[in-house]
């Protein structure tokens, strides 16, 4: 079912974030449009089309993001309760275990340089993205994302407020890609991009109640 979780202007240029599910032809066409334009030129390009990348989408929240009406983004947010996470036998089990309920994993992020709209800073659509899809899984009731980033991508989740799992390295199984995983709880003491969306939030989940399942680095 289509729902638009956003609708914005930046710059006189009209933002909008849909959420979709895979059933939704003309959203999902426009997903894998910007994941293809997004790896075009990567190694990774002719295996992000492969069943075993995309089977995840079946039941998992799809969401793009328009800007004046052409797909410039998307991030897909699967919970864990709807289906096996991506790489979900490198997560801590028990952490899974005690908190599936609570917990989703955003994927398959990835956006374009809208050239008509060149004023537009890209990592502020790219955080508008990303601000949007926590907001739209705290009202799930989502508490946790847990993700699993390239090596190079490390960096930009800590910048968000993200923190990377102790002894957490892994080969992606699809990639073959120095990888490690990372999570944020919504906890609105620990700083972070979405803190202002865990402000007065009920049932946080707080960095001391994460301890208690597994090591990360501070």
């Amino acid at each position: 079912m289509i729902a638009k979780i956003l609708e914005s202007k930046i710059k006189n240029c009209s933002i909008e974030i849909i959420r979709a599910l895979i059933s939704d032809d003309s959203i999902y066409n426009d997903i894998l449009f910007v994941r293809g334009e997004a790896y075009k030129n990567s190694v990774l390009y002719s295996k992000i089309f492969k069943s075993s990348y995309t089977d995840y989408d079946s039941y998992s929240e799809l969401y793009c993001l328009y800007i004046n009406d052409e797909p410039m983004g998307t991030v897909t947010g699967t919970q864990a309760t709807s289906g096996k996470l991506d790489c979900e036998e490198y997560y801590p089990t028990v952490f899974l275990e005690k908190y599936r309920d609570i917990i989703s994993s955003a994927s398959k992020f990835a956006t374009l340089k809208y050239y008509s709209c060149e004023k537009i800073n890209g990592n502020r659509v790219a955080h508008l993205l990303l601000e949007a899809v926590w907001k739209d899984q705290i009202n799930m009731g989502i508490r946790i994302d847990i993700v699993n980033v390239h090596e190079k991508m490390i960096s930009y989740y800590r910048k968000l407020g993200y923190l990377l799992i102790t002894d957490s390295f892994f080969l992606h199984p699809e990639f073959h890609t120095p990888s490690y995983v990372m999570f944020l709880s919504a906890d609105e003491s620990h700083p972070s991009y979405f803190q202002n969306l865990f402000s007065g939030l009920e049932n946080q989940m707080t960095l001391d109640m994460v301890s208690n399942y597994i090591e990360y680095q501070k």
